[in-house]
C-alpha cells in the first residue's frame, strides 16, 4: 500500500521513494559495433550506476554497418577490463529503424555517422550528436577515432576520449533532461 504526496510516495514502511518517470533512451553508434559504441555503452552505464541514475537513463549500441554477433574487439575488451569493465559478453548489432524511433537521445562518433543519420531521420526531428561535443578542450566536437586494428595506446586514447565525453553528457542530461 502507498499513499502519494506530489512527486514522492510514501511506501507502506513509511520510507519516501522517487515517482517513476520515463526513462531516457541513449543510443551509441559507431560502424561496426565492436569498440567506440560498446565502450561508451559501458562506460556510460558504469557512470549512471555510480551516480544512482541508472533508473532513469537506458543505453544501447550498434552499429551502421555490424556484422551481427560479433565479439567487441580485443583491444577495446583489454582496455575497458583495465579499468574494471567487463565487455566479454558484449556482441555487435546492426542499427534498425526501430532503434532509432525509439531513442530520445542518437550519440554517434564521428561526423560521417551524423551526415547519414541526420539525412534519413532528418523529418523525425531526433535529437543527433557527435558523442564528442560533450566533452571540454580541443578534443570537444572531433570524431573519435575508430580503433579497429590499431595498437593499445590508440584503444586507449579513444577510451579516455569517450569518457571524457561522456562525463559532459552526464552534466548535459542533468539541465536538459533532468535526469
Amino acid at each position: 500500500m502507498s499513499v502519494r504526496f506530489s512527486n514522492r510516495r510514501l511506501s507502506a514502511k513509511g520510507k519516501m521513494a522517487k515517482k517513476s518517470a520515463k526513462k531516457i533512451k541513449i543510443l551509441f553508434i559507431c560502424t561496426g559495433n565492436t569498440c567506440r559504441s560498446p565502450m561508451a555503452e559501458l562506460l556510460f552505464k558504469d557512470q549512471l550506476s555510480k551516480r544512482e541514475l541508472a533508473h532513469r537513463v537506458t543505453a544501447s549500441s550498434a552499429g551502421l554497418m555490424a556484422a551481427r554477433g560479433q565479439p567487441a574487439s580485443e583491444g577495446a575488451m583489454v582496455v575497458s577490463r583495465e579499468s574494471g569493465l567487463d565487455l566479454s559478453s558484449h556482441r555487435s548489432r546492426q542499427l534498425t529503424r526501430k532503434e532509432l524511433l525509439e531513442a530520445d537521445l542518437i550519440l554517434v562518433m564521428q561526423k560521417s555517422h551524423l551526415d547519414y543519420l541526420q539525412q534519413d531521420l532528418q523529418p523525425l526531428r531526433k535529437e543527433i550528436r557527435l558523442l564528442s561535443q560533450f566533452a571540454e578542450g580541443p578534443s570537444a566536437g572531433t570524431d573519435i577515432r575508430d580503433p579497429f586494428g590499431g595498437d593499445k595506446a590508440l584503444y586507449q586514447d579513444t577510451f579516455v576520449q569517450i569518457k571524457k565525453s561522456l562525463e559532459g553528457l552526464i552534466s548535459y542530461l542533468s539541465t536538459g533532461y533532468e535526469i
